[in-house]
């Protein structure tokens, strides 16, 4: 897969945060990872290198609110346009690049007003989505700060677009995952949350 070179900076600090999978299988027989939760971890820095703090500093008139049991996460929203689809990106950092960024990618053609399912990912199901032009988003999200820096694996769930314009979208959104904090799983969760997205330049 190409990765666009506008999230660069961060899709490398996310590479070098994941560890091998094997790792991660290994750190807690109670929670191995199974084939298709390895393949969705292993490939979640593909869409992480959305994740671009400079742009976070630019973008006006958007508005991100992710909801969690630990307490809300605001930030910026943005999409953009390439070869490989869309990502729509809500993000959020400090002058230190602490900060967070989840990341929705659609590889299919122009986004309309709807409810879209949100799907694990794994390439098999990349491959079928692409053959039979059946498409619903990917997700994953990245958080880093002085005492966790821990990876989201969307297993399933929804975005809803309310509205799709050429500068703007509105959507809100509800994510089933789990956490992984270096090599360990150590969540189960559930997100939800809202944005305005500002076209990114």
């Amino acid at each position: 897969m190409n990765i666009s070179s506008s999230g660069v900076v961060l899709g490398l600090v996310l590479v070098c945060l994941i560890p091998s999978a094997t790792y991660a299988q290994l750190a807690d027989d109670s929670q191995v990872l199974t084939p298709q939760d390895t393949e969705a971890y292993e490939m979640s820095p593909a869409l992480g290198v959305g994740c671009n703090p400079r742009r976070h500093n630019t973008i006006e008139g958007s508005e991100s609110l992710i909801e969690r049991d630990v307490g809300a996460l605001p930030g910026t929203a943005a999409f953009y346009h390439n070869f490989e689809g869309t990502f729509i990106v809500l993000e959020a950092y400090d002058e230190d690049f602490w900060g967070h960024c989840l990341v929705f990618t659609w590889f299919g053609g122009p986004l309309a007003t709807g409810s879209y399912e949100i799907s694990q990912l794994a390439m098999g199901t990349l491959e079928s989505q692409l053959d039979a032009q059946e498409h619903s988003f990917f997700s994953m999200a990245a958080m880093r700060n002085p005492d966790e820096s821990p990876i989201l694996v969307a297993e399933s769930g929804s975005l809803d677009l309310s509205a799709v314009e050429s500068e703007t979208m509105t959507g809100e959104f509800n994510i089933t995952g789990f956490l992984l904090d270096g090599p360990t799983r150590i969540d189960d969760v559930v997100w939800s949350g809202t944005f305005r997205a500002v076209g990114a330049p």
